[in-house]
């Protein structure tokens, strides 16, 4: 019998799981890989869409399950969820005795993922490093890489980033983003519309305007950017007033847990009650 070896995914929210299903079932179906798969923070909260129902129609069961985001939306909170992700974090992976944690991107519960694992000798892999966006999601995605032992990157220029940053080469991987995956596996004979009022409508259909997908409409999201957090109202305002405007139909979604949410979502309630535009649609995340 072959001793497979355990890779331990960790996932938070519902994007980091859209990211890493390809990822998911590459590793399920791989005869000498084990997979484990450690769910927290937003995957687990109704109000960001409870993401884990999704993962678990799609038949992946997870291990684990770490219920660490505080809310309230501010720098505090964001702070204090990665230390209740860094008290669980130990305990589950001493349980679960991955030989390779998985961890993407930038989140800030990144960063209690890669703290965990470094200290407990758990080899790292972090896909999505390397990239620039400013703000504290660059500075969490560079620690995570230094602490990282495998690196699988978008593109070439990500690859050279993460080298110039002291990283062995041969440690590091362009393989592309696993967000791609999804749109080549795309079934695009499927109506839209019809696809929208069967799976969509009916749970995730929020208020406002029905959108034909079949003519122009604009897809908007905005997050709040966590240094001018206080800020959100405003500029999720602003950009809604120049979107209307244009007088195009909207699907309008709502924001991440991040600091600042709660601005942004204010904003969007906001410019409803002003306005009430007849061709947006407010996409809920539940």
């Amino acid at each position: 019998m072959v001793n497979k070896r355990k890779i331990c995914v960790v996932l938070i929210n519902r994007a980091n799981y859209g990211r890493l299903k390809s990822v998911l079932v590459a590793i399920r179906n791989h005869p000498s890989l084990e997979l484990q798969v450690v769910v927290g923070s937003s995957m687990l909260i109704y109000r960001y869409g409870k993401a884990v129902d999704v993962m678990e129609q799609d038949g992946f069961r997870p291990n684990a399950v770490l219920y660490s985001l505080i809310e309230g939306e501010i720098p505090q909170t964001m702070a204090k969820s990665v230390g209740v992700a860094l008290m669980e974090l130990p305990g589950i992976f001493d349980r679960l005795r991955p030989d390779i944690v998985l961890t993407n991107a930038d989140r800030f519960e990144t960063i209690a993922t890669a703290i965990a694992a470094g200290y407990m000798n758990i080899p790292l892999a972090h896909t999505l490093g390397g990239e620039v966006t400013g703000t504290i999601d660059e500075h969490i995605r560079h620690a995570v890489t230094k602490f990282s032992h495998l690196h699988f990157v978008a593109h070439e220029r990500a690859r050279e980033r993460i080298i110039q940053m002291g990283e062995d080469p041969r440690s590091v991987y362009v393989t592309g983003n696993p967000n791609l995956d999804i749109i080549k596996d795309l079934d695009l004979s499927i109506n839209p519309n019809e696809f929208w009022k069967q799976k969509g409508g009916r749970k995730y259909g929020g208020t406002g305007a029905t959108v034909n997908f079949l003519k122009p409409y604009l897809l908007v999201v905005q997050h709040p950017v966590t240094t001018e957090y206080q800020d959100g109202e405003r500029q999720i305002f602003a950009t809604l007033e120049a979107i209307y405007e244009l007088k195009i139909p909207s699907l309008i979604l709502w924001p991440n847990p991040d600091a600042g949410s709660a601005e942004v979502a204010a904003g969007l309630r906001r410019f409803r009650e002003k306005h009430n535009p007849s061709f947006f649609h407010f996409l809920r995340s539940n």
